[in-house]
């Protein structure tokens, strides 16, 4: 029997950690529809790294016996060449492989990838009083947008795969995407906002920054993340149109890729329209 995996490979900050925290949750509820979601073997709620293991992936098969195994993990997004494993099932007919990936526009994912780098470095940018190593919020922008070319990356994830295995979609689509892919198993989606690892609003980022430059100490910055953190969900006054527009800019390119590649528009300004 060829098995079926369904392979999240992120964006990052584009919801992994919400669909993460709800494959753990509906575990059972999967299983029940000849689903499986392997436990993680970490802290971490992701479980794809195996993916990139061949010994791994042939545990996996073998101790989950249902028809389709579901792996996700965001830090796959840029690792296909690492993934000469799965091609190799997919080749023998033990297992289609398809790719989903969720993203958000590029202003959204600079704003929350920049909330990442604090919440995660903050102690190294306390201890030389510097937070990213002293670059500006633009040119750690311009730093991101270099190093993460997003239509490369689905690029060569489609090329191991084939010419329709990467499904490209917003994040806030999860949950009908899912649905959809699965057969709409009655899943439950009330995930926390705290367990989803929220980004720090851009105002908050901006005040942490300052003060970590001030030379704050630790402790402080860890109280100022913290109650950035309860106001996540507020109004986010750091997020003005003119970084937004900067941002975009920056991105514009692989906008266009995107959409000749793999016909998914990811501009901010038509994703926001077409919520309207």
């Amino acid at each position: 029997m060829t098995r079926r995996l369904i392979l999240h490979i992120g964006a990052p900050k584009c919801g992994s950690t919400f669909l993460q925290r709800a494959f753990l949750q509906n575990q059972s509820m999967l299983g029940d529809h000849d689903i499986a979601y392997p436990t993680p073997s970490g802290a971490h709620p992701g479980n794809g790294l195996a993916a990139l293991s061949g010994p791994e992936m042939q545990r996996i098969l073998k101790e989950y016996q249902q028809k389709t195994i579901l792996l996700s993990h965001e830090d796959l997004f840029a690792q296909a060449a690492h993934a000469t494993n799965l091609v190799d099932l997919q080749t023998s007919g033990q297992i289609t492989v398809e790719i989903l990936v969720f993203l958000r526009p590029f202003s959204e994912f600079i704003f929350g990838d920049y909330s990442q780098f604090i919440k995660q470095n903050y102690r190294s940018y306390c201890a030389a009083q510097s937070a990213f190593e002293g670059r500006s919020f633009a040119q750690v922008a311009v730093d991101r947008s270099r190093a993460i070319p997003v239509a490369g990356f689905l690029r060569a994830w489609r090329k191991s795969f084939g010419e329709h295995s990467v499904r490209v979609a917003h994040f806030r689509d999860i949950r009908s995407v899912l649905e959809d892919l699965l057969g709409q198993p009655a899943l439950n989606w009330s995930v926390p906002r705290q367990a989803s690892n929220p980004s720090l609003r851009m105002v908050d980022c901006d005040r942490i920054v300052a003060a970590i430059n001030r030379g704050a100490p630790e402790a402080q910055i860890q109280a100022m993340i913290n109650a950035g953190l309860r106001d996540a969900g507020q109004d986010d006054p750091g997020r003005t149109t003119e970084r937004r527009e900067w941002i975009e800019a920056l991105f514009d390119h692989q906008n266009t890729l995107l959409e000749h590649e793999f016909g998914y528009d990811n501009r901010y300004a038509n994703i926001t329209a077409s919520a309207a």
